[in-house]
Parts: C-alpha cells; structure tokens; sequence
C-alpha cells in the first residue's frame, strides 16, 4: 500500500511538471510585493476579511487593487472586492499574494480612472489566467 501511494505521487509529480512546462514562459505580469509594512499588512488583512465575510462567495474572489496618488501626492490605495472576471475587459500589469489570496493592481491617476496597461490585452489575460497567476482556479 506505501508502494502505491509513493507510486501515486511519483506520477502525479510528473504530470505537474509535465503541464507547467507546456505553458509558455510569461513575463508580461509581474508578481510584486505589497505587504511591505505592517499598516500595509493589517489593512489587506482586515480587508480580505470583509470580503470573505460579506462579498465573496464560498470564500472566492479577488481583490482588485487601484494605486494612485492624490491631490496632495499622497500614495492612495482603492480596494475592490470581485466575483467575476470584468478585469479582463483592462487587465493589470502586476499582481501580488498575500496569505493566499491573489490581489490584481491597476495603476491609475485617481479612484475612478485606471490607466490601461501597455501590454496586449489578449496576451496580459492569457497570463492571468493560465498560469502565471491563475486566476480563473479561484473565480470557477
């Protein structure tokens, strides 16, 4: 029974490997970090939170994050909670994890306008959604 169990994971190993190696190498989306303080962290932490408890479904979702600066050139973050895929329509060029959840960021010049992303959408979304984020695994 060991046997098989190691066998089981000795093949379930190699069809992983097996996939990842097919998809192509994405650098279009880069990972960042933004959890890079404690204030930083308290507030993605509280936030997820809410999502979890009052927005999202099943405890699926994203975050979708706007950075900007205000009036006062102050670094200003806008969190929004989403269920569903209408990021595709402006696709980020960046996202960030934290503590599992995957948080999309948009750069923008205020809370109401991001700025599209430089990159080929169709190419950006592809990213996003077959492997260097996967996000289609936590909207389906």
């Amino acid at each position: 029974m060991r046997n098989l169990i190691v066998l089981a994971f000795a093949i379930t190993g190699l069809v992983c490997k097996s996939a990842s190696q097919e998809l192509p190498p994405c650098k279009e989306v880069k990972q960042v970090k933004i959890d890079t303080d404690q204030r930083k962290k308290k507030i993605l932490s509280d936030y997820i939170d809410y999502c979890v408890k009052k927005e999202w479904k099943n405890d699926k979702g994203i975050v979708m994050l706007r950075e900007f600066r205000n009036e006062l050139g102050q670094d200003c973050w806008l969190l929004i909670p989403s269920i569903d895929d209408s990021y595709k329509d402006n696709p980020p060029e960046r996202f960030a994890t934290f503590e599992g959840d995957i948080i999309l960021i948009f750069s923008a010049d205020s809370m109401q306008n991001v700025i599209p992303a430089k990159g080929d959408k169709n190419r950006l979304n592809q990213c996003l959604m077959f492997g260097h984020v996967a996000v289609i695994r936590l909207m389906s």
